[in-house]
């Protein structure tokens, strides 16, 4: 395949320039490549359901149900979602946050769950790559009375 113009950034994410010269032929440099990663994964994949814990309003960082990358570990996860259990007299919104390097990122629009309803949201692009001390958990808002939640994950483990 021939090329006369590179995308700006290509060749580097690449690593197909060669002293600063670039390849007249990308097929001399690029092999194609199979992603076979799900095969690998199959056998190594794990579930975690983290306990269940009264959801406040905010962040919830420090609940049981907070999964968090151990140091030395890359977690690939391939499902995430959180569940929301309002009783009676319970009601609230809540989210799927991510945590890492200091910031939190929602992961889905909230879900309102009025009282006596139980609420699961999974609604995002995967595989997320979570590096060592990336965490997830639920946030939430409007809360009234003391809901509880959970976080349910499917992901593969890597040591780092």
């Amino acid at each position: 395949m021939k090329i006369a113009a590179f995308p700006l950034g290509l060749l580097d994410l690449l690593r197909a320039q060669n002293f600063g010269q670039n390849p007249g032929n990308l097929a001399d440099t690029i092999a194609p490549t199979v992603d076979v990663s799900g095969m690998l994964f199959a056998n190594r994949m794990e579930v975690l359901t983290t306990t269940g814990d009264v959801v406040a309003n905010g962040e919830n960082g420090t609940k049981a149900f907070v999964a968090a990358v151990p140091a030395g570990q890359l977690w690939i996860v391939h499902r995430l979602s959180h569940i929301f259990s309002a009783a009676a007299g319970e009601s609230g919104i809540s989210y799927t946050i991510l945590r890492m390097n200091g910031n939190v990122l929602a992961l889905s629009s909230g879900i309102t769950t009025p009282a006596s309803r139980v609420a699961y949201d999974i609604s995002y692009d995967y595989p997320l790559i979570l590096p060592p001390g990336a965490s997830v958990g639920i946030w939430g808002a409007a809360i009234v009375g003391v809901p509880t939640g959970g976080i349910n994950l499917m992901y593969t483990r890597l040591k780092v």
